[in-house]
């Protein structure tokens, strides 16, 4: 896969998240920019694939950690997608940990091949949010059963 297509399409689909998306498409554009940052600069070798890159595979798990709280908590659908995603990539890195043979080139693909769609559906997720917004004048960021609520008084009503 190509890097640069990759860095291209990840700061586009940040920065329609950042200007179009609600809360959780700004969590998640600034998630996935860290981690691609990260990965980047841990060491890894991109042409090697030849064992387990650990320090991405670290950063794969804090990843999907925080996804899946995201998709938890959040009023969206795509958050569970991107997290599915996530979720194969951590086993490629579990898949080449286990098994005694090589191919760089699967674990290569694997370890890859979801990070594009991830940065698609993170703005096609922003882009719908602006819609949702526009047309109903609001769009809740957070699922009901996820926020606090707020404790109830005994005997206020409407009249208070």
């Amino acid at each position: 896969m190509d890097a640069s297509l990759f860095a291209i399409m990840l700061l586009v689909s940040c920065t329609i998240a950042a200007f179009r998306g609600g809360a959780p498409e700004k969590i998640a554009a600034g998630l996935l920019l860290t981690s691609g940052v990260l990965s980047y600069f841990s060491g890894a070798n991109p042409h090697g694939f030849q064992h387990v890159e650990w320090g991405v595979f670290g950063i794969d798990c804090a990843l999907l950690a925080a996804l899946f709280v995201l998709a938890m908590r959040a009023n969206r659908y795509w958050p569970l997608w991107i997290t599915s995603m996530q979720l194969a990539t951590v086993f490629s890195h579990l898949a080449l940990a286990t098994l005694n043979t090589r191919m760089p080139w699967a674990y290569a693909t694997a370890e890859t091949i979801w990070s594009f769609p991830m940065v698609a559906i993170l703005a096609i997720g922003a882009l719908r949010h602006h819609t949702r917004k526009t047309q109903f004048g609001v769009d809740l960021p957070w699922s009901g059963f996820s926020a606090p609520s707020a404790p109830a008084t005994l005997g206020a009503g409407p009249t208070g």
